[in-house]
């Protein structure tokens, strides 16, 4: 039978093991050992135990027999052979690695030649765990013949380091595969570095130079508390410790261990006192550094746990389980984290596989306290009668459709009941039976005998459909808001209806149609008229401040709507105060007109210039430098709507943007000359260029206003309303918002999925808060009611948003909910209240708080809102038992009491959240409540952590978006002017765009400007001149040149030769070309005719039978270029032509006349 070493690379993956090599099978690195050594000579002996190694390989052998000799036997008292000194063997079986057998030494000896026997399977992979405490000599694995060994990969991709004591290494497990880091190792699928050492975890610092040799390392986990912390030793080499491994490893997690609790406390209170001792020395080194976190050993072990060692201090089979299965959701927690942040990765599979299935023991991730919209009820919607005013159509209702969506509201509250919703069910059941009452026996003809009451039951069972959704307590609640107010008591009005709807969120217009709602100290700006009048109290005209200040006293967070570009409305851009103002702002369009054409009479500043960008950012400084506002919420964020931006028609071309600072800067940046409107329609380059100047442009401006915000106020961020197509977007508005926000510059995006269909708003919804992710907290904009449909869309709207993931919602707008001031017609105004109790009966009947609030009040509002329902509903209702209702309330009492006042301190919260199990505590429906709450706890606790982690990693120290320009570049003025065939002509100037030709005579000038490098002096009177040149720059990059030097010339006047070969053919009269003519004089007789061609049709003319006399002459420019003679004459002659009749007779009188001649003739003998 062949022969294979085990510690063969040819033959086996080994992870675990990375410094093993022939005949040095130790976990050090050969080149450390001596160095080890001397620090401490016991690691030597240790350094040869193989714990933590683990051996990979495929084989279709049915037999594998093992040789391994050891340098000892068997010696521990309190530890099996088995795990001592045994390798276990698992079988991949369905996926899953299952324990097989144990090989191992029988007491007293030190070899092991066994012969096992395989599952009856064709291809086996084997996994083996190596022996905890033995030192191998030699070792071998015989199959028999005709079978194959071979590598196998497990795909372990992560790697950790664990440094500790006798427990690390894995005492006292009673197999090699029970040791808690080779469970983790499984549970995680992760490769485990093995560096515990039985009573010599004392922090020895060539220990920590061994990762300087372990590339890749994703994890430290220092366990060493029980060994160091017994000898005094934590306080004088933890932190040296963790400064050597940050000099290869600087950022990657590195949690910290204390030890757990020993049993001989109980009775010896100084070991007590000295855990505590060196656990709040641990604790506060934790959180003074970097990446570096605490887990404290009584959450892995428990004081009371007494009976899951095998000594009173080390673990047993179970005591490992229990270590393994506490401490890896911390793990998996803090490598999940690290990726997401450092390294940009999402989500990990393997650690998302094993939150939800192997620490939480729950059978799905997907729970959630939002059902999606069945289609049964958004098929129901479409039977809603559409609103007061509205141009949409719905379906008729039907007896049928009544009956059958009614079974469907009923089950769906009988659902809501079992799976343990925070409803109030005995209220519905009653609604439910009365619908049920009333609908008994109905038919068809009393059904439509009394249409509008059934009408009624209908829309009664959507109210009970709102009544089953829960209400959360943390949630965006935003509405868009177009002020009309014109005092102080308007604004309160406002803000306390807004309350009274659940409203936590007010986007109010501040900056429109080109003016401000407040009186503003940056020059040149408008202020709307409504707001100029008796004023808003204390805060005078500043209609904003009021907003701001009096929203607060109800917790009502307002936010700044600015419209940016878009400046005004009309067929001029006078009708813009600030384009009337500034005529140079205005974004001019292919056809050089200015009101869009697209968007119809859209008046838009032009985003490339300087001046507009200041302006618009000085407005937004002044806001967040007075003003306490939630955000500046960016609106029109991009160019007017550009179509068929290649087409050479200006008709159909509705391209924008040509303003002459922008034609000049995009070709400084590009390198382009010439007419960049030729450009863009004939060269597709230059088109693809000027898309992207245009979208950088924008994109410049949104890190402008970032950086302007954050360097005035950095707790005030941006927010923006955004389309879903992100193509579109950027092609025809050039906005690449999704940019935007995978940078980190918006804070709050509000995604506008205005649409009827609540299925489509949810799948709009998630597909673009999954593109934001994290770096955002997407509130989805919805408008149903604005669009002109029934008030319970609004419901339905809602919890398709929420399913899908959206942190809130933000109604559009404010004048179809509010009844105090609305779009309705008189006798319909009482609607906005029945749009309004849809919302505060249903969705919004909890008063809630906004996710971005401070993470504090965040955690506290989730965990109360869970504790209230715990003892109003899932105790007394037989979900929870009281006991683990007291210890979940004790868990969630230490969270609270965790403060978040950094990031360090929010990322230990997240980490605490993650590591909490709801399944330890409860099942079914009652656990799903308690996780749901959990995780999106976490989810906007996320949010919060990678919202500060932007902000931090943005620069703001450099301004990427500078509004003034760099000095204009003098150009050269023009060289070398002389005299050629007629022309004075000079040496080209690089970046001039034309040239302005000087032509002194007796002391005045003549500016001519040129567009090429040469003029003729034809166009100029005869004299004699002096003359220079100058080149003409952009005015914006590159200033005019100086003038040339001057050049004297004395420009004579020709004449110009006489016209020749005059002629007239099929009669067209034609004649040859004179060099230099401008045009020529043709005279038919006294007829005069100017032509700018050489031949001219007399047809049209219909000359009449005789001769006409024709001369022409060429005609000179009227400067040197005089006219010449005229032409000798020539003569035409037009014959009369016959008509039919007369040809007749005179051919009658031509033969009578021929006949009389021959006859006299021949009476005459002739």
């Amino acid at each position: 039978m062949p022969t294979y070493p085990l510690f063969d690379s040819k033959y086996v993956t080994m992870l675990g093991l990375p410094f093993i090599e022939e005949n040095h099978y130790q976990r050090f690195p050969k080149t450390m050992s001596k160095e080890i050594y001397h620090e401490n000579p016991q690691l030597e002996w240790l350094g040869y135990h193989l714990s933590g190694g683990i051996l990979f390989f495929e084989t279709n052998a049915d037999h594998l027999h093992f040789a391994i000799d050891y340098a000892n036997e068997p010696l521990m008292n309190h530890m099996a052979p088995s795990g001592e000194s045994g390798f276990d063997i698992y079988i991949q079986h369905e996926g899953k690695w299952m324990f097989f057998d144990v090989i191992r030494p029988f007491p007293r000896q030190k070899s092991i030649d066994i012969t096992i026997k395989l599952p009856a399977m064709k291809i086996k992979q084997v996994m083996m765990y190596t022996p905890l405490y033995a030192r191998i000599t030699q070792a071998s694995i015989q199959i028999d013949d005709h079978h194959m060994i071979h590598p196998f990969n497990p795909g372990y991709q992560k790697k950790i380091f664990f440094y500790g004591t006798s427990i690390t290494q894995g005492a006292c497990a009673s197999r090699p595969g029970l040791s808690y880091t080779n469970q983790i190792s499984r549970m995680l699928g992760i490769e485990v570095i093995n560096m515990g050492f039985s009573g010599n975890g004392l922090g020895e610092p060539s220990i920590a130079l061994i990762t300087h040799q372990c590339p890749h390392l994703d994890m430290v986990i220092i366990d060493y508390d029980a060994n160091a912390g017994a000898v005094g030793k934590i306080e004088s080499t933890l932190i040296p410790w963790i400064e050597i491994v940050r000099q290869y490893h600087p950022n990657i997690p590195i949690l910290i261990l204390s030890r757990i609790p020993f049993n001989r406390e109980y009775f010896e209170p100084k070991d007590q006192e000295m855990r505590m001792k060196n656990k709040i020395y641990q604790q506060h080194i934790a959180s003074t550094m970097s990446n570096v976190y605490f887990i404290d050993g009584e959450l892995l072990i428990t004081k009371n746990e007494t009976e899951v060692t095998v000594d009173g201090v080390h673990l047993n089979d179970h005591g490992m389980s229990l270590f393994a299965t506490r401490l890896a959701p911390y793990i998996a927690a803090h490598l999940k984290r690290w990726y997401n942040r450092v390294k940009g990765r999402r989500f990990m599979k393997k650690f998302a596989i094993f939150i939800l299935f192997t620490c939480l023991f729950v059978g799905s991730f997907s729970v959630f306290a939002y059902e999606s919209v069945s289609s049964t009820t958004q098929t129901a919607t479409s039977y809603l009668e559409v609103r007061p005013g509205s141009n949409k159509t719905n379906s008729t209702l039907t007896l049928s459709q009544l009956n059958n969506y009614f079974l469907t509201v009923k089950g769906i509250v009988s659902t809501a009941k079992q799976k343990m919703y925070d409803i109030d069910g005995d209220a519905l059941d009653l609604r439910v039976a009365a619908v049920e009452t009333a609908l008994s026996g109905v038919t068809t003809a009393t059904f439509n005998g009394n249409f509008e009451y059934y009408y009624g039951l209908y829309e009664e069972l959507f109210s009970i459909y709102a009544g089953t959704i829960e209400s959360r307590v943390v949630d965006g609640r935003g509405m868009w808001h177009r002020p009309y107010e014109r005092n102080l008591d308007e604004v309160i009005t406002t803000l306390q209806e807004m309350k009274n709807m659940g409203i936590n969120m007010l986007f109010v217009e501040t900056f429109w149609l080109g003016r401000l709602i407040y009186d503003s100290n940056v020059p040149g700006t408008f202020q709307h008229g409504f707001t100029m009048g008796d004023g808003y109290g204390s805060y005078g005209t500043n209609l904003l401040l009021a907003f701001v200040e009096e929203g607060k006293k109800l917790d009502i967070e307002v936010h700044a709507w600015v419209e940016n570009f878009f400046v005004g409305y009309g067929t001029s851009y006078l009708d813009s105060p600030i384009l009337n103002a500034n005529p140079s702002w205005a974004s001019v369009n292919f056809d050089y007109s200015i009101p869009q054409r697209s968007e119809v009479n859209y008046l838009f500043m032009d985003p490339a210039n300087p001046a507009t960008r200041r302006y618009l950012k000085d407005i937004y400084a002044e806001i967040v430098a007075t003003m306490d506002v939630g955000s500046i919420h960016l609106d029109y964020i991009r160019y007017p709507v550009a179509k068929n931006t290649t087409s050479t028609n200006p008709t159909s071309n509705l391209d924008t943007g040509y303003s002459d600072f922008a034609e000049a800067e995009f070709k400084n940046l590009y390198g382009y000359t010439g007419d960049v409107r030729t450009l863009v329609t004939t060269n597709y380059t230059a088109a693809t260029h000027w898309k992207e100047y245009k979208k950088n442009i924008i994109s410049d401006f949104v890190h402008g206003v970032y950086y302007t915000i954050k360097n005035i106020n950095p707790d005030i961020g941006l927010s923006t309303a955004i389309f879903g197509n992100v193509e579109s977007a950027i092609n025809e508005k050039m906005q690449d918002w999704g940019s935007w926000a995978q940078e980190g510059l918006i804070e709050i995006i509000t995604p506008m999925s205005y649409y009827q269909s609540s299925t489509t708003v949810g799948s709009e919804t998630l597909r673009l808060t999954n593109l934001v992710g994290l770096q955002a907290f997407s509130y989805a904009g919805l408008a149903p009611t604005y669009m002109g449909y029934n008030e319970h869309l609004n419901t339905t709207q809602i919890q398709a948003s929420l399913y899908n993931q959206a942190q809130g919602t933000v109604f559009f707008a404010s004048q179809f909910y509010m009844f105090s001031k609305n779009d309705y017609a008189i006798n319909q105004k009482d609607y906005a209240l029945e749009v309004q109790q849809v919302l505060t009966d249903g969705v919004y009947r909890n008063e809630a708080i906004r996710p971005h609030e401070n993470p504090e009040l965040v955690v506290d509002t989730i965990l109360n809102y869970t504790q209230d329902k715990m003892a109003r509903i899932y105790v007394p209702r037989g979900g929870l038992t009281q006991v683990n209702a007291d210890q979940i309330n004790l868990i969630f009492e230490q969270i609270k009491a965790m403060p978040i006042t950094n990031q360090n301190e929010l990322n230990l919260v997240i980490t605490e959240l993650e590591a909490f199990s709801p399944s330890a505590y409860a099942s079914g429906a009652t656990r799903d409540r308690i996780l749901e709450d959990r995780n999106y706890l976490i989810r906007v606790l996320d949010l919060q952590e990678q919202r500060l982690t932007l902000d931090q990693t943005l620069d703001i120290s450099t301004n990427p978006d500078p509004d003034t320009l760099d000095e204009a570049i003098t150009l050269q003025a023009p060289q070398n002017l002389r005299i050629e065939n007629g022309s004075i002509t000079w040496d080209a100037v690089d970046h001039a765009i034309r040239y302005e030709l000087i032509a002194t005579e007796n002391g005045i000038d003549e500016v001519i400007s040129v567009n090429g490098t040469s003029y003729s002096l034809i166009d100029i009177m005869p004299g004699d001149y002096q003359f220079k040149v100058r080149a003409i720059g952009d005015g914006f990059f590159y200033e005019s040149s100086v003038d040339s030097s001057p050049m004297d010339y004395e420009v004579i006047s020709i004449q110009l030769a006489t016209p020749t070969n005059l002629r007239v053919e099929n009669g067209v009269v034609e004649f040859d070309p004179v060099y230099g003519a401008i045009s020529y004089r043709l005279v038919v007789n006294y007829s005069d005719f100017s032509l700018t061609t050489t031949s001219f049709d007399l047809a049209p003319y219909n000359l009449a039978p005789g001769t006409y006399q024709i001369t022409v002459q060429a005609i000179g420019n009227g400067n040197a270029i005089l006219d010449s003679t005229i032409s000798e004459a020539y003569y035409y002659v037009i014959s009369r032509t016959l008509t039919p009749e007369e040809t007749l007779i005179h051919e009658m009188v031509r033969v009578e006349l021929k006949e009389f001649i021959f006859s006299f003739l021949k009476r005459n003998g002739e």
